[in-house]
């Protein structure tokens, strides 16, 4: 299929999630906002660290419920199945321009092993 998005990242919890119902009152949603360290630079000889990435993990529905049977701590890890990146632009309190990811959630592993971060490590 042309146009298909569909990728795993592991990343830890930054805050608390939010979880509220939906406009019409039929579900929840979740936002789980999130922080990865992307890839290292080398320039030349020198290794600079990957900087870090903020994002939020929004899952909708019954993916939303398991959010919130969870109970997540900040600092807890999480493997997130992406099934669509959604860019946003806003004005900051100071009026200025900023923009954020949201990573819309087809399947969430909360807190997986070592050995699971390890291999989705590894393939990334």
């Amino acid at each position: 299929m042309i146009g298909m998005l569909n990728f795993t990242l592991t990343a830890f919890v930054e805050k608390p999630p939010h979880i509220a119902p939906t406009k019409n009152q039929s579900s929840l949603w979740a936002s789980i906002p999130i922080c990865l360290r992307l890839p290292n630079v080398i320039e030349g000889d020198t290794v600079h660290p990957g900087r870090l990435h903020y994002a939020q993990v929004k899952a909708f529905g019954v993916l939303a419920t398991r959010v919130q049977d969870e109970s997540l701590n900040v600092g807890d890890w999480i493997t997130v199945t992406v099934r669509d990146v959604q860019a946003r632009g806003y004005l900051n309190k100071q009026n200025q321009p900023r923009g954020s990811i949201d990573y819309i959630a087809a399947a969430i592993d909360f807190r997986p092993s070592r050995e699971h971060i390890a291999a989705a490590t590894a393939t990334a």
